[in-house]
């Protein structure tokens, strides 16, 4: 579970250890369709009210005395449906791996499946749809219980050009030199923190320095671009951006308006 869901060691002793629990262990055992199936719904659903989960309501019930073994388990499967949805797992065959080191039986780990394949295989297909194809966004049926988190999605497109994630940059400036009609101006570093998909349109133009993102799993890597420019060189810079920023707002502004 740890491996392909890239769990920090620490992180994945402790949802261990919180499931195998006196009284967390049975809970979840004779729980985990409803779990798995109200977690996904957390996560990839937004405005859904209590009483369209399984056991979320129970949680506040006063007069349920598993109150706080629930929320126990409740917690551990939520930070292992996150890191599912983080690491992207496409099939059955990558979940079942999990369901065994959660220490679900196999004669359970069918409903559990179904579950997979209905609130968060079919839920993320939607959650690509509605960007990648226009007509099956409007044809598919969505739940009305628990409608689309599309925030989520947001924060996880990938394209195949590389997506700026941070800018460093610092001063040179020249004390001495053996040219004496050098001009001894400062000069800017740039360094650019680019973020791509694997197989994207990466690896063109500059001098770079790539680090593989995840040695688990390809999913995006990160590269580094240098350069230098005088003060008239980035004041050209910033006024090709500055344009750039103004044709953006004038896009977005309503019509009319």
């Amino acid at each position: 579970m740890d491996s392909i869901l890239e769990l920090d060691r620490n992180e994945a002793r402790l949802i261990k250890e919180t499931l195998s629990q006196a009284g967390n262990k049975e809970l979840f055992l004779a729980s985990a369709p409803h779990l798995f199936d109200d977690c996904f719904n957390l996560l990839l659903s937004q405005g859904a009210k209590a009483e369209s989960f399984n056991l979320i309501k129970s949680l506040s019930d006063p007069n349920n005395q598993q109150a706080d073994n629930l929320n126990q388990v409740y917690n551990a499967i939520l930070a292992v449906c996150t890191h599912i949805f983080k690491a992207g797992l496409k099939g059955a065959e990558e979940f079942a791996p999990i369901l065994e080191e959660l220490g679900i039986p196999k004669k359970s780990q069918a409903d559990v499946q179904q579950v997979f394949a209905a609130n968060y295989l079919k839920k993320v297909e939607q959650l690509q749809s509605v960007y990648d194809d226009e007509q099956a966004s409007m044809t598919q049926a969505y739940s009305k219980k628990h409608p689309l988190n599309l925030a989520v999605q947001d924060e996880t497109l990938q394209s195949g050009n590389a997506r700026i994630v941070d800018l460093e940059w610092r001063i040179l400036y020249q004390l001495s030199s053996k040219n004496l009609n050098k001009v001894f101006a400062p000069r800017f570093q740039i360094t650019l923190v680019l973020l791509s998909a694997a197989g994207g349109d990466f690896y063109h133009g500059g001098a770079v320095e790539k680090a593989q993102w995840s040695s688990k799993r390809d999913f995006m890597r990160v590269k580094r671009v240098q350069f230098e420019c005088d003060h008239t060189e980035l004041a050209h810079l910033l006024h090709k951006i500055k344009g750039a920023c103004n044709a953006m707002e004038t896009m977005l502004k309503p019509s009319g308006k």
